[in-house]
């Protein structure tokens, strides 16, 4: 029977021995941690990133500044150039062309002749212009009538309002003699209006 279980078992491999590190004593501290050159360009390095971001950040400040200088003066010249506009369009409206040929003492013709450069001659019927055929020239909406009454009505009212509010007389009332206002009559009651 031990013939069988001697037979009945596998094989092994043999087993390999390694052979045992040699051991080796370490120091308690060390004794040499380098020249430092290492810290040195890390602590460069970063110095070196700081300034060139303080440079870039003033410069973008430097930038921003001077763009809205450019944008502000820009503002200013278009609303230069805006009222400039609107001169040279109210000194070129008809209205204002002729009052400004009839201070220099222009006259406007009547009758009209054409040169043909060409042949070299005149065609038409044309008459010097005189102050005697000439013909009037509105250039203000509003006839001149008009105009001088409504002078008269403003500064009518401007005289009302500044007497009414000069100071009185010692003694004197709010009530005496005070200019009636719009929508009041002289004695204080209201007037309405209808259109």
């Amino acid at each position: 029977m031990s013939q069988m279980t001697a037979t009945a078992r596998p094989l092994r491999a043999p087993r390999r021995v390694t052979a045992p590190t040699p051991l080796r004593a370490i120091p308690t501290s060390i004794a040499q941690s380098g020249n430092g050159v290492f810290a040195a360009t890390c602590i460069a390095l970063l110095t070196a990133g700081l300034i060139a971001l303080l440079l870039l950040n003033t410069a973008l400040a430097q930038g921003s500044l001077a763009v809205g200088d450019l944008q502000r003066e820009s503002v200013r010249l278009s609303d230069t150039a805006g009222n400039l506009q609107e001169q040279i369009d109210r000194a070129s409206a008809t209205g204002a062309l002729a009052r400004s040929a009839t201070d220099l003492g222009m006259v406007r013709m009547n009758a009209r002749g054409y040169i043909d450069l060409s042949k070299g001659t005149v065609t038409g019927d044309p008459e010097p212009a005189t102050k005697d055929n000439a013909f009037p020239i509105v250039t203000s909406p509003v006839p001149p009538a008009v105009a001088d009454e409504a002078k008269k009505v403003l500064s009518s009212a401007t005289k009302a309002a500044g007497q009414a509010a000069t100071p009185k007389a010692p003694g004197a009332t709010a009530g005496d003699a005070a200019a009636p206002t719009l929508g009041t009559t002289g004695d204080g009651t209201s007037q309405q209006t209808t259109r």
